[in-house]
Protein backbone atom coordinates (compact mmCIF):
# COMPACT_ATOMS: atom_id res chain seq x y z
CA UNK A 1 0.00 0.00 0.00
CA UNK A 2 1.10 3.67 -0.25
CA UNK A 3 3.24 4.33 -3.56
CA UNK A 4 4.76 7.46 -5.48
CA UNK A 5 1.03 8.19 -7.04
CA UNK A 6 -1.17 11.20 -6.15
CA UNK A 7 -3.86 8.42 -4.71
CA UNK A 8 -1.55 7.67 -1.59
CA UNK A 9 -3.86 8.41 1.20
CA UNK A 10 -6.65 5.85 -0.64
CA UNK A 11 -4.02 3.52 -1.09
CA UNK A 12 -3.17 3.33 2.39
CA UNK A 13 -6.76 3.37 3.46
CA UNK A 14 -7.65 0.15 0.92
CA UNK A 15 -4.65 -1.30 2.90
CA UNK A 16 -5.76 -0.64 6.37
CA UNK A 17 -8.73 -1.70 5.28
CA UNK A 18 -8.11 -5.10 3.62
CA UNK A 19 -5.74 -5.71 6.85
CA UNK A 20 -8.77 -5.33 9.13
CA UNK A 21 -10.59 -8.24 7.29
CA UNK A 22 -7.93 -10.86 7.12
CA UNK A 23 -8.02 -14.01 9.35
CA UNK A 24 -4.52 -13.75 10.72
CA UNK A 25 -5.72 -16.81 12.52
CA UNK A 26 -5.47 -18.47 8.97
CA UNK A 27 -3.20 -16.25 7.69
CA UNK A 28 0.43 -15.31 8.95
CA UNK A 29 -0.04 -11.12 7.76
CA UNK A 30 3.26 -8.74 6.82
CA UNK A 31 2.07 -5.53 5.79
CA UNK A 32 4.46 -3.76 3.32
CA UNK A 33 4.33 0.23 2.42
CA UNK A 34 6.36 1.78 0.07
CA UNK A 35 6.33 6.08 1.22
CA UNK A 36 6.21 9.14 -1.45
CA UNK A 37 9.76 9.15 -1.43
CA UNK A 38 9.71 5.74 -2.71
CA UNK A 39 11.26 3.98 0.59
CA UNK A 40 10.01 0.31 1.42
CA UNK A 41 8.47 -0.74 4.65
CA UNK A 42 7.84 -4.14 6.05
CA UNK A 43 5.51 -4.25 9.45
CA UNK A 44 6.46 -0.80 10.12
CA UNK A 45 10.55 -1.03 9.94
CA UNK A 46 12.47 0.20 7.07
CA UNK A 47 13.90 -2.24 4.55
CA UNK A 48 14.95 -2.57 0.29
CA UNK A 49 12.16 -3.67 -1.82
CA UNK A 50 13.12 -7.12 -2.50
CA UNK A 51 13.73 -8.03 1.14
CA UNK A 52 10.38 -6.55 1.81
CA UNK A 53 9.00 -9.14 -1.25
CA UNK A 54 10.93 -12.21 -0.41
CA UNK A 55 9.05 -15.21 1.11
CA UNK A 56 5.64 -13.92 -0.21
CA UNK A 57 3.23 -16.78 -1.35
CA UNK A 58 0.17 -14.26 -2.41
CA UNK A 59 0.29 -10.23 -2.16
CA UNK A 60 -3.15 -8.55 -1.90
CA UNK A 61 -2.09 -5.15 -3.93
CA UNK A 62 -3.67 -1.83 -2.53
CA UNK A 63 -2.34 0.41 -4.73
CA UNK A 64 -4.17 3.37 -6.51
CA UNK A 65 -3.29 5.05 -9.73
CA UNK A 66 0.50 4.69 -10.20
CA UNK A 67 1.69 1.58 -9.58
CA UNK A 68 -1.47 -0.35 -9.42
CA UNK A 69 -3.79 0.64 -12.36
CA UNK A 70 -0.83 1.08 -14.54
CA UNK A 71 0.14 -2.45 -13.46
CA UNK A 72 3.60 -1.37 -12.90
CA UNK A 73 3.31 -3.12 -9.43
CA UNK A 74 1.97 -6.17 -11.05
Amino acid sequence: MGGLGAEYEISILSGKAMLQHLNRKRYLVRTIAISKTNKWFSDGRLTKSHDALRGLDVALLAFHGEFGEDGRMQ
